[in-house]
């Protein structure tokens, strides 16, 4: 619930939110929004990739790889996908609203280390492509 009186917006909690203006707010919709495309667009690739880690009989991989892998099945599911997607969107939708005010800093910093570390997991799973293709250019005749 907000009360809307002249100049500003006070929420149930009482924090004023015209103090923090719609900079932050669209902020932290531009970094969640930048993330999601992000990490959506990585694990289409890198799904690609647990195939050709599944027919190699991979066993051992860096559990950033293996973290990345099973995110990226998760999204290859309708469903999967679908909660993603809203789950986005609401958290848009409350940020641009004013309703997560109170923890906005750490909400867009949070998405920063999570592209960071998303992005990062998504390298060693491409870097361990690289060298699996190396050792079998090695090894072809």
């Amino acid at each position: 619930m907000t009360e809307q009186t002249g100049e500003y917006t006070k929420t149930t909690v009482g924090i004023d939110t015209q103090q923090l203006g719609r900079a932050p707010r669209r902020l932290f919709a531009a970094t969640l929004i930048v993330a999601f495309v992000t990490m959506v667009t990585a694990t289409i690739v890198t799904y690609r990739f647990g195939k050709v880690f599944a027919e190699l009989d991979t066993r051992k991989l860096p559990i950033p790889t293996e973290v990345v892998l099973a995110i990226s099945k998760a999204l290859q599911h309708p469903l999967g996908m679908g909660v993603a997607v809203f789950a986005v969107a609401t958290m848009v939708m409350l940020g641009i609203k004013g309703l997560l005010d109170r923890f906005l800093k750490l909400l867009i910093g949070l998405n920063v280390i999570w592209l960071a570390l998303f992005l990062l997991a998504t390298v060693t799973t491409w870097s361990a492509v690289r060298q699996i293709a190396e050792k079998l250019k090695s090894s072809a005749p």
